[in-house]
């Protein structure tokens, strides 16, 4: 008997949610009610029916219902994406059109300083062969000592838009590769003149 109760207390909640529900879900409302024994007049509830506890008479037969709210499958591991492997990023192909539009060059620092106020920044002066050394910012100043890196041949994109960096003409990006915190510039294996152009 106390089961018996329990159970038709379970029913009649859940005939009164169905109820309280229905205008929000009322397609999954009409099965539940449906499974319930609630004929089709009074599939759509009325507040006084709702309002009434005991409304679902004992002893009525309870329908078959299937799964209002099935549980949605996570796909398998085997046909997940694959991550990729560390330090490497998965960007799209490009055309070698758009490939060949950078112009890539060496050049050769002759001067370097750091930014006042600006922690990771350092301002090169940079030779590519040109009537004047170019001005790069570069985010290199904690890799990096400005002293160590006159001299030294890099690989610079040299038809990069010019951009202000913290108050800093830029006219150019030299090239570099990170894994975790190091970084390290690309640098000819021989000596370069600089202009010489990258391909």
């Amino acid at each position: 008997p106390r089961l018996g109760t329990v159970l038709y207390n379970t029913l009649e909640s859940l005939r009164v949610i169905s109820g309280l529900l229905f205008p929000v879900i009322p397609e999954k409302m009409s099965a539940l009610r449906g499974a319930l024994g609630l004929d089709a007049q009074r599939i759509v509830p009325s507040l006084e029916a709702l309002r009434r506890w005991g409304d679902l008479g004992a002893g009525r037969p309870i329908g078959a219902l299937d799964n209002l709210f099935p549980r949605i499958q996570r796909p398998k591991a085997s046909s997940a994406k694959k991550k990729a492997p560390a330090g490497k990023t998965e960007r799209p192909t490009i055309s070698f059109g758009h490939f060949s539009k950078l112009d890539l060059r060496v050049g050769k620092i002759v001067e370097a300083a750091r930014i006042e106020g600006a922690d990771r920044l350092l301002r090169l002066r940079v030779d590519l062969g040109e009537a004047q050394p170019r001005q790069v910012v570069a985010g290199i100043a904690s890799h990096y000592d400005p002293a160590d890196l006159v001299g030294h041949s890099v690989v610079v994109v040299a038809n990069l838009e010019p951009a202000e960096i913290r108050g800093v003409r830029s006219e150019g990006m030299i090239l570099a590769a990170s894994r975790g915190k190091r970084l390290r510039l690309l640098t000819p294996d021989a000596e370069v003149a600089p202009g010489t152009p990258v391909s």
